[in-house]
């Protein structure tokens, strides 16, 4: 951050306002130096900001009556002195993650540092107590860190489905119902009493493989999640692209694997039938009597898929069908968007019988090389993405509080 300094000419009025946000400026210039990591004397400050000795013992004087800086210790200087070291309070700030899906709630609390400091998960509870069932996990994690509830400062959560960006509804929830036509952000900011932010499930596990996983150096990013539903989200310089009206990278509406046409496409989409977890138990009913096979007679998908990985004849026929369809929706993505790399996620799209499947008939499909990866965080992409958003929000909140 750059410095603002203060010009003796200028008319009192506006010099006033002008010392205000010179302090509130070098307030948060102090306070971010903290926030990267370290432990700092009043000297050490000083030379990395730039900021004189009195403005900076003022500054770290407010911030600590604040309980944002704390003291832990002293440094002996080369000339005997001691120095006061302070690093930031790691609880001072609170960020709340919450994903919502077909089975269960899980819940984490992160520090200011992006460490989490408890976390836990539920399964999810029947109609009406969704939403106060996340209300009381996160309520529930407070009490077991022993923080004010003030201190959570934000709450991120995710969930299946398209957020309006206009009414904040949900839709296209058919995994869980529950969130049909739900303002999740505002519904749940008013149980717990501090800003919500939601967001679409497939777009935060983006962000958790761009910031933690296997494609950490790509500028723009596709994630295709498979798993008992299938979304697509897409990054560009590590934001999600939401389209319009919030639905980008329902790609289960895309007009493959069943008839688009059919009112039980309009639903659930006509990919999502063919190639999500029901999809791949269907074609495992259908193909049975053609194939020899040791799957019993109501095999999960990933038992069809662990199967095909150990050779059952079966197991490989419907492992051939469904890579078929997720590189027909792979290539229709990257002829549209051209990303640097797709990451196969989720439970059934990260498995690893898939991948080479699909890079053959991609290799048959495109004229051009699709980078095409394996998650490396498999189902915690999500959870990791909404603590990494999180985290952002909850550093700028925290500058922005002392900038007032």
């Amino acid at each position: 951050m750059s410095l603002l300094h203060l010009h003796p000419d200028e008319p009192p009025a506006r010099r006033v306002e002008r010392h205000a946000l010179v302090r509130a400026h070098n307030q948060t210039v102090v306070l971010d130096t903290f926030l990267r990591g370290v432990a700092l004397s009043r000297v050490d400050v000083a030379e990395a900001t730039g900021l004189s000795r009195p403005t900076v013992n003022v500054i770290v004087d407010q911030l600590e009556r604040l309980g944002l800086l704390v003291r832990i210790g002293s440094r002996t200087g080369s000339v005997g002195r001691s120095a006061a070291v302070y690093r930031v309070n790691r609880l001072a700030g609170v960020v709340a993650a919450i994903v919502i899906s077909e089975q269960q709630i899980r819940a984490s609390l992160s520090d200011l540092d992006g460490v989490v400091v408890a976390q836990r998960e539920i399964a999810k509870p029947g109609r009406g107590q969704l939403l106060r069932s996340v209300a009381e996990l996160v309520t529930g994690l407070e009490v077991e860190i022993g923080v004010a509830p003030q201190s959570v400062r934000a709450t991120i959560v995710s969930s299946p489905g398209a957020q309006d960006p206009v009414t904040g509804r949900l839709s296209l929830t058919e995994n869980v119902p529950e969130l049909s036509g739900v303002r999740l952000a505002a519904e749940l900011s008013d149980l717990l009493g501090h800003e919500v932010v939601a967001d679409m499930d497939v777009y935060l596990a983006a962000v958790g493989e761009h910031r933690f996983g296997c494609a950490q150096e790509a500028d723009t990013l596709g994630l295709l999640w498979v798993s008992g539903g299938i979304g697509f989200g897409m990054l560009v310089d590590g934001t999600p692209v939401r389209g319009a009206h919030g639905s980008a990278g329902e790609v289960g509406y895309l007009p493959l694997g069943n008839d688009p046409f059919a009112s039980r496409s309009r639903r659930r989409g006509s990919l999502e039938e063919a190639a999500a977890a029901a999809g791949i138990r269907a074609a495992t009913r259908r193909l049975r009597d053609h194939y020899p096979t040791r799957l019993n007679l109501r095999p999960s998908a990933s038992d069809v898929l662990d199967a095909a990985g150990e050779g059952d004849p079966l197991g490989c026929a419907v492992v051939d069908e469904e890579a078929k369809l997720l590189a027909m929706t792979i290539f229709s993505v990257c002829v549209t968007l051209d990303p640097a790399a797709i990451v196969l996620g989720g439970d059934l799209g990260s498995h690893p019988v898939l991948r080479t499947p699909i890079e053959r008939y991609l290799n048959e499909l495109s004229p051009f090389p699709i980078d095409l990866r394996s998650s490396a965080l498999g189902n915690e992409a999500v959870l990791l993405g909404a603590q990494a958003v999180g985290h952002d929000l909850l550093i700028n909140r925290l500058l922005n509080s002392v900038a007032v």
